[in-house]
């Protein structure tokens, strides 16, 4: 083609412009400022040298329901139950035929309930309690579907009655989540869904769904924070007492059974398991009568002890010691109330003996420590023993009067030592101001075999019913024992982290060695020396130039920090031993018209993480700066590592959907990401090859389908030049993915003067009446129309058909032609 629109010898030459790779998206900076490579816009996109549509998502943990029956809409309000007098089943068909009129119009058709409140038992043998569909028969008759034979029904009026009622807990609102890794199973990994009425466990592996029950009386409302340590989940909610699911089970210490009762009596450190609740017992050693298998708590003693009750016979019988293990169904509560300081004891150097490296000791009136706590050899003259002094050992049975650990100890016959010599041991104690028992954190972090929690509550109460009073201060965290979640030091003023000035403790993240952040929300700390005893620990602040604005967002890649600030996204980093580098600008600046949008009231439910060289970064964003109009984390912003550049803005769901968690999880043989909703539960990305989601915005129904509403646009080409150009042709490279052809709109757009936005072709029109199919790459060439402008960009946007989008297209380059028009020079006096 010529470089010129003729051959006359004042013709314009031929401006080409355009990309032939992508890096990234900047919002911020006018599209003619944009440097090569760089995209105006990228909405549901990835971009790895060319621009790529995403794939789908896909629901995996299906509807999240309880064994309840909620109100579903359409519904009519009946301000009394009405008794059920008669019933027949024809056709699959059930009419009813009610006590009383019920009030409603014949032609009227709504859910009604068919069952009492908090009771599941329906008043018709053979028809499940719950909301149903039900026409207007006549003035004292209903109708719905029920599958079933025919025949007459016989009512049942004590039972269930035909009424409106909302059952809230029926619908399995998602409040909290996390990945549980079962290191027993291969390290097959599941996600646990904290819900309103119990916790749904989502194996990765097959997306099976097991509940996981809470304790007898306890409800989930509001946000809740899960965390796995120590191989158990913990349920943090803020300011209540927390929850654990220990699935490994503890260790029975001891157990008896009273044959005229059946009553078994049951001896676990912290059973935290209440009247009511499920329970399993197995490996309990036993002679004549078995108290293994599946039981229901039928009173709890204290915090260590409880009954189960089985049946009479047989004799007295007082099971193996030290033998057996709970499995509670689900969810307990953990230690609460005033704490019971470990004892010391000081034992005749003859009281001990060591068999294959277990050693046993003898002590007087042991009352607090039981098997899985950890005894310290404080001091001794004993020669065995010294090498052992100051070191700490995990009790593997323990009684009233013996201790069992293992250490590195040669064989000794027991009370084969002089008697004149002595052994001192007892439990780990505090370096603080003693210990104490979790004080109801909101959220908690796992770092150097320590819980670390916000400290903001103290406890009291008693062990069955403990009570937590506010502290008034937030600015103080606490750290557990090593390996011991029951057990909290109380270090006053190592741990008070800004002594009490205008801030307050937003998160925390074990960052290097034993480097612990403390992220504030006006300031940034670091604790340092958090391995072994919390005596030399030292705190120091690293910078009071910004904060974190929500906690749920902080993530890390290498010697960087991601975090959500008042100002934007920062990833502050580490230079050579980890010495923080000065603040410098938010890594937000090219996205900084998508923070101005970040809502207010909803900023610090905003999530992020690291993931496949990403940071995914789930957002609160309303329709223009300050509508507030978000609802939720409606939008996922992406920065890509590789690229060093935002990739994309991402929604789900048509827009609906609202990000509550991000997770990654290992269903196979690589990790994966998944969302997490509070109404669907569990979504799995890039799932599917074609660009549709497949998502649950109801936790009653199955799911949904949306197409993905993808859309890119170039920079502003200029062609080198302020001049005013006339835009004639544009040449696009692109791919079908290789499962669905591909349909997209070419839109055209100029600067100065102003061109709106017009499509100036598409796929299907360009191909003769047919998209590009599976898997081939095509270019192609289209007129623009000839707009003038200083510069043009050109949008790629999904063509809809119906409700679905054709293809999911790979964009791998942009020419555009043009030429300088006007150039007559205008003067004036």
């Amino acid at each position: 083609m010529s470089n010129f629109r003729s051959q006359n010898q004042l013709d314009d030459a031929v401006l080409m412009d355009g990309d032939g790779m992508f890096v990234g998206m900047n919002l911020r900076d006018p599209l003619d400022q944009l440097s090569e490579g760089m995209l105006g816009l990228s909405r549901n996109g990835r971009i790895d040298g060319a621009w790529e549509a995403r794939r789908g998502i896909e629901l995996k943990s299906g509807a999240l329901t309880t064994s309840g029956a909620p109100l579903r809409l359409p519904f009519f309000l009946l301000d009394s139950s009405i008794v059920v007098s008669a019933a027949a089943r024809s056709s699959n068909v059930v009419t009813i035929d009610l006590a009383s009129a019920h009030g409603l119009t014949v032609a009227d058709e709504a859910y009604l309930t068919l069952g009492t409140p908090g009771n599941a038992t329906s008043p018709l043998t053979g028809v499940a309690a719950g909301s149903y569909l039900m026409t207007v028969v006549d003035a004292d008759s209903l109708s719905f579907a029920s599958t079933g034979s025919d025949g007459s029904l016989t009512p049942d009026g004590t039972h269930g009655k035909v009424w409106t009622y909302l059952y809230d807990d029926a619908v399995a609102r998602v409040w909290g989540s996390c990945v549980f890794s079962d290191p027993s199973s291969s390290l097959a990994e599941s996600v646990v869904l904290a819900t309103s009425a119990d916790a749904k466990l989502v194996a990765l592996a097959d997306y099976s769904v097991t509940n996981l029950p809470y304790p007898t009386g306890v409800t989930v409302t509001g946000r809740a924070e899960l965390l796995q340590a120590f191989d158990r989940v913990y349920l943090f909610r803020d300011g209540v007492r927390a929850m654990e699911w220990v699935p490994k089970g503890k260790a029975v210490v001891s157990s008896a059974y009273v044959s005229a009762t059946g009553v078994v009596s049951v001896s676990v450190k912290g059973h935290g398991l209440a009247a009511g609740d499920g329970v399993t017992l197995s490996d309990i050693g036993f002679a004549t009568t078995d108290p293994n298998g599946a039981h229901v708590v039928a009173t709890v003693v204290d915090a260590d002890n409880f009954t189960v009750v089985i049946a009479t016979g047989g004799g007295d019988e007082t099971y193996t010691v030290n033998t057996g293990k709970l499995v509670a169904d689900g969810f307990t509560h953990v230690l609460g109330g005033p704490y019971t300081q470990p004892q010391t004891f000081e034992i005749a150097g003859n009281a001990y003996g060591v068999s294959g490296g277990l050693v046993r000791v003898t002590v007087p009136s042991n009352s607090t420590i039981k098997a899985g706590d950890f005894v310290t050899v404080y001091d001794s003259d004993v020669s065995y023993i010294m090498a052992l002094i100051g070191k700490s050992y995990q009790v593997t049975a323990a009684t009233s009067t013996d201790i069992y650990f293992y250490a590195p100890v040669g064989n000794v016959t027991y009370g084969s030592g002089s008697g004149s010599q002595f052994i001192q041991i007892g439990g780990r104690f505090s370096v603080g101001g003693g210990f104490m028992h979790m004080p109801a954190p909101p959220w908690a972090v796992y770092f150097q075999r320590r819980l670390w929690v916000p400290y903001f509550y103290d406890n009291g109460g008693t062990a069955s019913a403990p009570t937590y009073t506010d502290k008034g201060e937030r600015d103080q965290i606490a750290a557990s024992d090593i390996l011991d979640g029951d057990s909290y030091d109380q270090i006053f003023s190592q741990f008070r982290i800004t002594a009490g000035i205008a801030d307050y403790l937003v998160g925390m993240y074990p960052f290097f060695n034993d480097y612990l952040m403390v992220l504030n929300r006006n300031s940034i700390h670091v604790v340092k020396g958090t391995q072994g005893s919390l005596s030399d620990t030292q705190v120091h602040e690293l910078t009071r130039e910004v904060g974190c604005l929500a906690r749920g967002t902080i993530a890390g890649q290498g010697n960087r920090v991601f975090f959500l600030s008042d100002n934007g996204v920062y990833g502050l980093e580490f230079q050579d031993e980890y010495d923080l580098r000065g603040v410098q600008e938010p890594l937000s600046k090219p996205v900084q018209p998508l923070m101005d949008r970040v809502n207010k009231r909803l900023a610090t439910e905003a999530v992020g993480i690291y993931f496949n060289n990403r940071y995914f970064l789930a957002l609160p964003l309303d329709t223009l700066a300050g509508a507030d109009d978000a609802t939720g984390n409606n939008s996922v912003v992406i920065f890509n590592m590789l690229n060093g550049a935002w990739e994309s803005l991402d929604t789900y769901g048509g827009g609906m959907f609202n990000v509550l968690d991000l997770l990654i999880g290992q269903a196979g043989k690589k990790n994966d990401l998944y969302l997490v909703n509070e109404v669907g539960g569990l979504h799995l990305t890039d799932a599917r090859e074609n660009a549709t989601d497949v998502y649950s915005l109801d936790a009653l129904s199955t799911s949904d389908t949306a197409a993905v509403d993808y859309e890119v646009q170039s920079r502003g080409y200029n062609m080198g030049n302020l001049e005013r150009k006339k835009y004639h042709r544009a040449q696009v490279q692109l791919q079908s993915n290789r499962e669905n052809a591909t349909d997209v709109d070419f839109i055209f757009s100029t600067e100065d003067p102003d061109s709106p936005g017009e499509t100036v072709a598409d796929v299907d029109t360009l191909l003769d009446g047919s998209p590009l199919p599976a898997g081939e790459a095509g270019t192609f060439r289209f007129r623009l129309g000839n707009p003038r402008g200083i510069y043009g960009a050109l949008t790629i946007r999904r063509k809809v058909i119906g409700v679905v989008p054709i293809g999911r297209p790979e964009l791998a380059s942009i020419k555009i032609d043009s030429t300088v028009t006007n150039r007559q020079t205008i003067s004036q006096q």
